[in-house]
C-alpha cells in the first residue's frame, strides 16, 4: 500500500475551488478606492432587481438592507441601499464564511474575525471585488451607475 504525505493531502485539499453561488461578472471600469454606487432610479425598481436575484431584504426609514446572501462558499455580502433625493447609493459589505476562517486556522493558527467589512474597492482584493461587482450588476440592469 503506498502512502501519501499529509502535506501533499493538504495542499491538494487548500486548491480546491469554492463552489460558486453567483455568477458575477468581473468589472474593469470601476475606480480604485470606490466605496458606494449611485444610481437614479425609484427605491422600488431596485428592490424589484434584487428580488428578480433572489436576495432578500429588508425596507426601514433610512432605506433598505439586504440580509446576508453567499457569493461563493467562501464569500459572504450584504448591501445598504438609501435614498438621497432620487439618488440610490447601495454600499456593499462583504465578509468570509465558515470554511475560509477553518482553512485560516489550519494554515495560520489564527482567524479573522466574522464581521461584515465595509468594501473598499481594489481589484486585486478577490472577494471584496466580487460582491462590488455585483451590486454595480444589478445596478446596472435598473440604470446609470456612478460610483463614489
Amino acid at each position: 500500500m503506498k502512502t501519501i504525505p499529509l502535506f501533499l493531502l493538504i495542499l491538494f485539499f487548500a486548491c480546491v475551488p469554492y463552489k460558486s453561488f453567483i455568477t458575477v461578472t468581473p468589472r474593469n471600469d470601476v475606480p480604485k478606492g470606490a466605496t458606494e454606487i449611485h444610481v437614479e432610479v425609484p427605491m422600488e425598481v431596485f428592490l424589484d432587481a434584487l428580488k428578480t436575484n433572489g436576495i432578500l431584504y429588508t425596507v426601514n426609514e433610512s432605506g433598505a438592507m439586504t440580509e446576508e446572501f453567499m457569493i461563493d462558499e467562501g464569500t459572504r455580502a450584504k448591501f445598504t441601499i438609501t435614498d438621497f433625493d432620487g439618488t440610490l447609493r447601495i454600499i456593499p459589505y462583504w465578509g468570509i464564511t465558515d470554511a475560509v476562517r477553518q482553512q485560516q486556522m489550519l494554515w495560520a493558527g489564527v482567524t479573522t474575525g466574522y464581521e461584515m467589512t465595509r468594501v473598499v474597492y481594489h481589484p486585486q482584493e478577490t472577494r471584496p471585488k466580487q460582491v462590488f461587482d455585483y451590486a454595480v450588476q444589478i445596478a446596472s440592469t435598473v440604470g446609470q451607475v456612478r460610483y463614489k
